[in-house]
């Protein structure tokens, strides 16, 4: 945004006053919010922030901050990314107990193969207690419980988007 929007900023700002209620902005707290809106996206446009705005009065109850406006602004610019470049993950994993001793056993006969090439003996691959049978030994209530406090421990991680 240039100097030059500053007064479309303002009458955009003004029409969100009068939206939400509000008596219109001084020209001091006009430039502050423009200021402050440059200084974290420094190529927001003004028809950005309308896109914003807009987007804001669908859903906010009052009226939005500066730092709503710059979060709506930076969300309708990650749903426009070409998608190579959004984000993504992949949803967890659920396994069972025995897709688990099936991976372990895979990994260890790769290692194993790999260790037979080099020739050496690997303590910790050649040792026999690793041939024991998987065994868990928790009983499957417990084993539940654990699953769910994990599960509720991750939920609440999400929620305050550690």
């Amino acid at each position: 945004m240039t100097d030059n929007e500053r007064d479309g900023f303002r009458a955009l700002m003004d029409a969100l006053c009068e939206r939400f209620g509000r008596q219109p902005m001084s020209l001091v707290t006009v430039s502050l919010s423009f200021a402050a809106i440059q200084d974290e996206i420094p190529d927001v446009t003004l028809t950005e922030l309308t896109t914003a705005v807009r987007r804001l009065l669908k859903t906010s109850k009052f009226m939005p901050t500066d730092a709503d406006l710059i979060d709506a602004v930076n969300n309708d610019r990650d749903r426009n990314l070409a998608p190579c470049h959004q984000t993504f993950s992949l949803p967890p994993r659920v396994e069972t107990d025995e897709e688990t001793k099936q991976a372990m056993q895979e990994a260890l006969r790769r290692i194993r193969a790999c260790a037979s090439k080099v020739g050496k003996r690997m303590p910790t691959v050649d040792d026999p207690w690793e041939d024991a049978r998987w065994t868990d030994p928790r009983t499957p209530e417990q084993v539940a419980a654990s699953r769910a406090e994990i599960a509720e421990q991750l939920a609440s991680m999400t929620r305050r988007n550690d």
